[in-house]
């Protein structure tokens, strides 16, 4: 019965008035008009007999068909990241720094050599676990890297919210084609256009003094023509509807574009009730992956809309399951 008192008190910590709000709050730019990159020529050395090798395996396994594979998305997103770097060359050391710290100053180190994250792993305090890295871990990691963090920043740095927990772990399921839906060509467009998926991304601030930005998320996605889209999606929680933090987002967002990314906001409030349906919103909106949120069976109009048709109780979707169907014949 955890599960019912869980969902009893994320539907208690949210506001009367919150529960008809939108879930995409903001957005400065659309699938049809994207931020693009396009990356120069890689640098790096090639693999010819490697890169024949897997270049074989993927033809056998798209071949066969989805019908014949089911989780020939995921195995096909591996094989080209294999095939990516038997053309470019492994860059362990970049790989190894993105491990630890996720940040702007790598990327576009990387994008200049022609390359970007695929499917790079990350730092997690709990191995294994889908779940963002705290804020306080991102600073310590951005201060081994060289950027400056006053001590302040580090005192008042806060444990990650329980909203941006869960929608990085629904953005995790989606992104690793773990999502158990039967839409093969949703997912297999996903493992395509997906590139890379991280949490706690640092970007400079361009204030003296400050310490940098933490985005929630990166999404580095697939663009038209091989180029690519850098895309920062913000969990916001309510504190980002006190007065002047509206003026201050704007100007952030503002910011971040003028370095190269896209920013989404949605609400964190609804990401404690649904954040399966936030992230597919997401996805719709700035990737145009409809069949991912048309896929999303129950997606009611209010959050006072999601209780257990068999009992009543509050309900939130965990992942494909829901309380109704774990209780309704207990």
């Amino acid at each position: 019965m955890n599960e019912i008192r869980t969902a009893k008190r994320c539907h208690k910590s949210i506001p009367a008035k919150l529960a008809d709000s939108p879930i995409l709050l903001s957005a400065t730019h659309s699938v049809w008009e994207p931020l693009l990159h396009t990356l120069p020529s890689p640098q790096s050395a090639s693999n010819p007999e490697l890169e024949a090798q897997i270049r074989k395996h993927i033809d056998e396994i798209e071949a066969q068909g989805a019908d014949k594979a089911p989780l020939s998305a995921s195995v096909l997103a591996v094989l080209r990241e294999q095939l990516h770097r038997a053309r470019v060359g492994s860059v362990k050391t970049e790989a190894e720094q993105w491990f630890g710290l996720r940040h702007h100053y790598l990327l576009k180190s990387l994008m200049a050599r022609g390359d970007v994250p695929r499917h790079w792993p990350e730092y997690t305090e709990q191995p294994g676990i889908s779940e963002p890295q705290s804020l306080k871990k991102a600073f310590q990691e951005a201060m081994n890297t060289g950027f400056r963090i006053p001590e302040r920043f580090l005192d008042d740095a806060t444990d990650t919210s329980y909203g941006e927990k869960e929608a990085f772990y629904a953005a995790s399921e989606f992104a690793a084609n773990r999502w158990t839906f039967d839409l093969a060509k949703g997912e297999t467009e996903l493992a395509r256009k997906v590139l890379q998926l991280s949490s706690s991304f640092v970007i400079p601030n361009d204030k003296l003094g400050c310490a940098p930005y933490v985005a929630d998320q990166l999404w580095i996605v697939e663009g038209p023509s091989g180029s690519i889209r850098l895309i920062i999606l913000e969990i916001d929680g309510e504190y980002h509807l006190e007065p002047g933090a509206a003026e201050r987002d704007k100007l952030r967002d503002k910011y971040f574009n003028s370095l190269g990314y896209e920013v989404y906001r949605v609400a964190g409030w609804w990401a404690r009730i649904d954040p399966f349906r936030v992230i597919g919103e997401f996805l719709a909106e700035a990737i145009g992956l409809r069949s991912i949120k048309a896929g999303l069976e129950f997606t009611p109009p209010s959050i006072t809309d999601y209780r257990c048709f068999a009992c009543g109780e509050p309900m939130v979707r965990w992942d494909d399951r829901w309380i109704e169907r774990d209780y309704r014949y207990k």
